[in-house]
């Protein structure tokens, strides 16, 4: 019995009347809200997310980026798409133990957040953030409403752990691809020091590279970050998934009289727990998406030509498996609040748009 099924018979056992039902256990596919309502509902949240969440996505980029630029070698290579060797002199990049490398290295999270403040002004934190609030619209839209259709016109819509599993991978793989762009514009822009370059110096340069190597170089890094986006989607909407219903489903957790109330925090804390367990999941493709986005794309570096495995494998050959989850803390301090904030807003959305319908 698919669970709508038993959600439908409980209801009829308990000779509960529609608006009497908690709002958290709605079957599946029975929201009485248009497309373009529930396009709202999934935009609710994206600019409060967004300016609570992207110092944290600043520091991380930075902590990830360190061994790039201060390696704990002699000869300090500042292999980065903004360092440029000279094209006369291919190891110009190269500051020898006689000029000693000039970056200090970020210690946790805390301290990268007052370092980081303190040496380049504290909205740098938020550099980004118009890039961010840009993506926010289409990327939630695709996402949110895209997963939700998908999951109640599925085939297995039966199979109530797969059925979010796949789903939301398919979700997350279009909404990726189609603001691969502006991810690679904000890495980058989140990536350098405030002092080094603008926005629109890295647009120009981008539109020079689009304009010499074609419109794949606004994918780079893309095939990365779908091997961190999409798992963490299928890992995130069955975590979800599950965790709404069992908070739903147990008497003991209903924290107030008010279905609204529940609502908001059974969707919070489900999107909180499941979006920690995803991003633990995927930090080491994190690491990597950021690490491919920033490098230089000089022969000297090696990295276009690396395939995707090799670039990986490359990271534990010569920093260990630990370098896969710096930054960790910071991701999850982003990831775990933007989540719960967005999928709570999303519900709540789709239920005043169905209340007043």
């Amino acid at each position: 019995m698919s669970l709508s099924s038993e959600l439908a018979a409980a209801i009829e056992e308990q000779d509960l009347s529609p608006d009497k039902r908690p709002n958290v256990l709605v079957p599946q596919g029975d929201d009485p809200i248009t497309l373009t309502q529930r396009m709202l509902s999934a935009c609710s949240g994206s600019v409060l997310t967004s300016l609570l969440v992207t110092p944290f996505d600043v520091v991380r980029i930075r902590l990830q980026q360190q061994v790039l630029l201060a390696p704990p070698v002699d000869c300090c290579r500042r292999e980065v798409f903004w360092k440029h060797p000279n094209a006369s002199n291919p190891v110009a990049s190269c500051a020898t133990t006689e000029v000693p490398c000039s970056t200090k290295p970020l210690g946790g999270t805390v301290s990268a957040l007052f370092t980081i403040g303190r040496n380049e002004g504290f909205a740098t934190l938020w550099r980004g953030l118009s890039l961010t609030l840009l993506m926010a619209a289409p990327a939630n839209i695709i996402y949110f409403t895209g997963y939700e259709l998908l999951r109640d016109s599925s085939p297995i819509a039966h199979m109530t752990w797969l059925n979010p599993l796949l789903c939301g991978s398919i979700a997350r793989s279009i909404a990726g691809t189609c603001i691969a762009p502006l991810e690679l514009l904000k890495t980058r822009l989140q990536s350098i020091p405030s002092a080094e370059r603008k926005l629109a110096s890295l647009v120009d340069d981008l539109r020079i590279d689009v304009a010499k190597k074609g419109p794949r170089v606004l994918f780079r890094g893309l095939a990365l970050t779908l091997w961190r986006d999409v798992p963490f989607s299928g890992i995130y909407w069955s975590s979800y998934e599950y965790f709404k219903h069992m908070l739903a489903s147990n008497p003991s957790w209903h924290f107030t009289q008010s279905n609204d109330t529940n609502l908001f925090l059974h969707s919070f804390i489900s999107g909180s727990i499941s979006g920690s367990i995803a991003a633990f999941a995927t930090n080491p493709f994190d690491v990597g998406k950021t690490r491919l986005q920033i490098s230089s794309e000089s022969k000297s570096t090696g990295f276009k030509e690396k395939k995707l495995a090799k670039f990986m494998s490359d990271i534990v050959k010569y920093e260990g498996v630990g370098a896969l989850y710096v930054g960790l803390i910071p991701r999850l301090l982003k990831v775990a609040p933007s989540c719960a904030i967005m999928i709570s807003s999303y519900e709540l959305g789709k239920k005043f748009f169905s209340s007043s319908s």
